[in-house]
């Protein structure tokens, strides 16, 4: 779940980084605009592990600087598929 922004389209590659590591290679498969009102559990669970209420306050901590109102916010759920993933050493 990101703030909308024309920057997913279905087909494009995406290298993920997790602390700054390249760890895979995603294709977006879908882009849907939503609003966080239309945003159910199990929407909410799949994407972060929690339940509506905390997902909109955790969205509100992360974008309350960049949009008027977080409720009223464009956000776009994308959907990845896994293409390749790279030898990450583990966490140490």
């Amino acid at each position: 779940m990101r703030l909308w922004r024309n920057q997913f389209r279905v087909g494009d590659k995406w290298i993920v980084r997790l602390n700054e590591k390249e760890i895979k290679l995603v294709q977006v498969l879908t882009v849907k605009p939503v609003r966080l009102h239309e945003l159910d559990s199990t929407i909410t669970l799949l994407d972060a592990g929690l339940m509506p209420e905390r997902f909109r306050e955790l969205m509100l901590e992360i974008y309350e600087d960049h949009v008027p109102s977080v409720d009223d916010a464009l956000f776009v759920l994308v959907a990845l598929s896994t293409i390749e993933t790279y030898a990450v050493a583990p966490a140490q």
